[in-house]
């Protein structure tokens, strides 16, 4: 991962133009063999060859994921207690998926070549984000208050090759706000109000609906419809020093929400549970 930073001062105090970029990239390849063998008489010990049931697959996986981010911020000075600055950021990451799962043919006594359409996905996605807003500043002595409010816009593009062909587009737009406060009451006692949101993009498992039969007790399928949350924070902290007996006591709370939450469902003893399209849990 790298990232620049240009910085410009002009001659007016607290005047600037700062422009950055960042970029980085990502890859994992792995590949996993299982195999499982069904044994009905508990005491004939192991044997591949008494086995009721037998079943053996490999997985073969490629990950890869890019992201570059470029912005530009000009602050201005009101006076010598106020502060405006104007943000803009461009940000698009992008991410691969690459699964495929082969099954062994018993009768042939070597894999398929053909991967398991259940099992197998490949499928890539694009996020472009445009985030555009202001900031203002003010600080007096040891009061300061930041809040930031811009306009976000998200546009996606996912595409799967398999198991099925298809492109998707999708737009997402939400207000982003930031609000960070030191509130002194006087020299002992202080409050400190944090207020944020932003959004959280799905990863490219998370969008594949495959289904991993890897571990049989364990059956996982991503969901393609899912779509980027939207979090929201709130911290509010109150310090009370005591300078005399040189002792600091905090009391803090903590509160968060969220639109689209990205998280698992657990299905438990389910069989009729279709854990994708045509795939029963059993």
């Amino acid at each position: 991962r790298m990232s620049l930073v240009y910085r410009y001062r002009f001659k007016k105090s607290g005047r600037s133009l700062s422009v950055s970029a960042s970029g980085g990239y990502y890859r994992y390849s792995g590949l996993d063999h299982s195999s499982q063998f069904t044994i009905l008489d508990p005491l004939a010990g192991f044997d591949e060859q008494k086995a009721k049931r037998s079943s053996r697959q490999y997985r073969d996986r490629l990950t890869e994921n890019y992201s570059f981010s470029a912005g530009t911020t000009y602050t201005e000075p009101i006076d010598r207690k106020n502060r405006l600055a104007l943000d803009y950021r461009f940000t698009q990451t992008g991410s691969l998926g690459d699964s495929r799962t082969y099954l062994f043919d018993s009768d042939a006594g070597t894999f398929l070549d053909a991967p398991d359409l259940r099992q197998s996905a490949v499928s890539s996605n694009i996020f472009r984000t445009h985030l555009a807003g202001m900031r203002y500043n003010f600080r007096y002595r040891k009061l300061q208050v930041t809040a930031s409010l811009s306009y976000q816009r998200v546009d996606y593009q996912g595409t799967s090759l398999m198991p099925t062909q298809y492109t998707v587009h999708r737009g997402f737009n939400n207000p982003i706000y930031s609000v960070v406060a030191n509130l002194p009451f006087n020299p002992e006692n202080s409050l400190r109000i944090e207020a944020r949101s932003r959004t959280s993009n799905p990863s490219v498992s998370m969008m594949q609906g495959s289904v991993n039969l890897t571990n049989p007790s364990f059956v996982r399928s991503g969901n393609p419809d899912i779509v980027p949350s939207y979090l929201h924070n709130v911290n509010v902290r109150y310090i009370h020093t005591n300078r005399r007996k040189g002792s600091t006591v905090s009391v803090s709370m903590s509160v968060s929400g969220s639109g689209n939450y990205l998280c698992d469902s657990l299905v438990v003893d389910s069989p009729d549970f279709e854990v994708a399209e045509g795939v029963k849990l059993g």
